[in-house]
């Protein structure tokens, strides 16, 4: 979504500031983000990573993955760390030999 249609659904939701010009609205919407981020728990874990389905926790289930993917280099039908997991949890002999 752009800022120019968030300003339009402000304005929309908010009749009484519709005398705001866009640059009005962006200043304030730029203070009230940045008040609202400081307002955010700053807890967050160092362990993330881009993993090949996405931002992952690096987890003791992600570096097995690594690891599986790692025997399977050059495959192009890998699946993915969602999948994998999921048959850690279900398969028993997938875990015997992918899991810890």
């Amino acid at each position: 979504m752009t800022l120019e249609s968030q300003y339009k659904m402000y304005i929309q939701k908010n009749p009484e500031n519709s005398h705001w010009t866009y640059d009005e609205w962006l200043s304030w919407h730029s203070k009230w983000l940045a008040e609202s981020i400081k307002n955010i728990d700053p807890t967050v874990s160092d362990d993330f990573q881009i993993g090949p389905d996405g931002a992952y926790e690096a987890t003791e289930e992600f570096e097995l993955y690594q690891k599986y993917r790692d025997e399977f280099a050059g495959y192009e039908d890998v699946p993915g760390y969602s999948w994998f997991v999921s048959e850690l949890r279900k398969n028993k002999k997938f875990r015997e030999k992918y899991g810890k």
